[in-house]
């Protein structure tokens, strides 16, 4: 399990120097926000954002989000332009030793697929799964398709038939999920069971751990991890990950708000503390073989 951090890039407040000093921390998840979606990431402002971030002592392995156009997968405007860019940063990013990225489907995907041969969003996934999973697999990247436990989520994939039907688009292993974790509904798969289903087969490449708890109905906001606070039993949830012989990347959750938060989104000492707390669990795991 290599713990990485998730970080907004140059434009962030927050400096590597300082993530770096969270003993348990082996890396940094960042993306070029910058850049509009769809179009080629500048091969410079990658290596900058790596050597950036290994001044600090700290590895570029994973990028937190390469989006999707909105014109790829119905196949319209520049779909082919921008399906050829996204291709290409898959190999830049790989130029400058990244191994995994992130990316996902979103919901909203589905009001602009009106085009008679595009309207099933599964065919127009499929193809561009047959994209860029050749070019993943040449290159060493693991791609780590976004999947979340939360209720309200944006993302399009979240239960387990949907998972199953999105990895059958390639027998590659670099064809993955990061799974997300959040609150076990009734309505949703139980997240270890996930984890232990797509971590055997060697699919999870990514977890995002956080805790939450209820407020009120479906309303929830991200906690501390410890099962006291809130009892998702996150201890339970790396033992699943222990036992499929996890060797991914693991981002503690962005941070809960305190009532003396200043900045609500990446609380620096909330996932510092998050990190430290899943590290030792990990070690326990790790040096007596549970």
């Amino acid at each position: 399990m290599k713990m990485v951090f998730r970080w907004n890039g140059m434009l962030d407040p927050l400096k590597p120097e300082l993530i770096r000093r969270i003993p348990c921390m082996y890396g940094i998840a960042a993306s070029l926000n910058q850049i509009e979606t769809g179009e080629l990431w500048p091969e410079n402002d990658i290596k900058q954002l790596r050597k950036t971030i290994e001044s600090a002592g700290l590895t570029f392995e994973v990028v937190s989000l390469l989006p999707i156009h909105e014109d790829i997968l119905p196949r319209q405007g520049k779909w082919r332009e921008r399906t050829d860019n996204y291709k290409e940063n898959i190999a830049r990013c790989a130029s400058e030793g990244v191994k995994c990225i992130c990316y996902g489907f979103s919901r909203d995907c589905r009001v602009d697929l009106n085009k008679p041969k595009t309207t099933d969003l599964w065919d127009c996934i499929g193809g561009f799964i047959d994209e860029i999973i050749p070019v993943a697999a040449k290159h060493g990247i693991k791609m780590a398709m976004d999947v979340s436990t939360e209720p309200l989520a944006s993302c399009f994939i979240s239960d387990e038939d949907e998972i199953d039907r999105y990895l059958s688009f390639s027998k590659e292993r670099e064809h993955g999920l990061a799974l997300c974790s959040g609150l076990e509904m009734p309505v949703r798969n139980n997240y270890r069971k996930m984890v232990r289903k797509y971590g055997a087969m060697g699919r999870v490449h990514f977890a995002d751990l956080r805790n939450v708890k209820i407020l009120e109905d479906v309303f929830f906001v991200e906690s501390e991890f410890l099962s006291q606070c809130v009892p998702l039993g996150m201890a339970h949830i790396l033992k699943a990950f222990h036992d499929a012989d996890f060797n991914g990347y693991v981002c503690p959750g962005n941070g809960y708000v305190t009532e003396d938060a200043v900045v609500p989104a990446h609380a620096f000492r909330d996932v510092a503390l998050g990190a430290t707390y899943l590290s030792g669990i990990w070690e326990s795991l790790e040096a007596f073989g549970y």
